[in-house]
């Protein structure tokens, strides 16, 4: 009888969503339905894997090039493997996350100044010099207020042709505050997004970041919300 009790709620549960835990970007509090937790992990339609359920996410490769990006996907008997591509032409690899925490893309336009808006979103170049490979710090004030935001960011050669390693790891941090919306992946060679953030017009994130002395890099960032155009 306890049994058929349990096996009874757990079943309510499921089919109403009630208790449920809240998944990653959810307000404290509220009950998800599983069925919208799995409509939100969003497949991308032109995945990569060998069945879709085998995709885990997305990312930019800055070890190969500023466009390179791969799918990571898992097979049923757990084993990873990788399936790579590329942005179109003049576009750029931006790392993202969804609602649901997990990793994505975006092929945004190659920056051409060091603020470019639209519709939820901001993103720019800004040269950074030769000179000695101690810390730098690159200040990037928000144009518009961006809900829902991710912030990403990677150092380009001038060539346009590689991702360079940073000397000291790549940070993304909001001024006044410890929150760092983008921390540093030695391997992509990207300051990948932390989270989801509501950002006000005039909020500034500072770039801090080293890079080899006697070479010039440029710093492309992407602040992309839930829909950026």
């Amino acid at each position: 009888m306890a049994f058929s009790k349990i096996l009874t709620s757990f079943i309510f549960l499921l089919t109403t969503g009630a208790a449920m835990p809240v998944s990653p970007g959810a307000k404290t509090g509220t009950s998800i339905n599983p069925a919208q937790v799995l409509s939100r992990r969003a497949i991308p339609p032109n995945q990569r894997c060998n069945l879709s359920q085998h995709w885990d996410g997305r990312y930019c490769d800055g070890s190969v090039s500023p466009r390179s990006w791969f799918d990571e996907c898992t097979d049923g008997d757990g084993d990873i493997y990788f399936r790579y591509s590329e942005c179109p032409p003049n576009t750029v690899c931006m790392e993202t996350e969804d609602n649901d925490g997990h990793d994505n893309i975006h092929c945004i336009e190659r920056p051409g100044s060091q603020s470019e808006s639209s519709s939820d979103r901001q993103s720019g170049v800004y040269r950074v010099s030769a000179g000695a490979s101690g810390q730098r710090i690159i200040s990037v004030p928000l144009a518009q207020p961006i809900n829902g935001a991710t912030v990403a960011a990677h150092l380009e050669g001038t060539g346009q042709n590689f991702v360079a390693a940073a000397n000291r790891a790549l940070v993304g941090t909001l001024r006044g505050t410890t929150t760092e919306p983008c921390e540093y992946n030695a391997s992509h060679r990207e300051c990948e997004p932390v989270g989801l953030h509501n950002f006000r017009r005039g909020a500034v994130i500072d770039f801090t970041f080293g890079v080899t002395d006697g070479q010039e890099f440029d710093l492309i960032y992407a602040i992309l919300g839930r829909n950026p155009s």
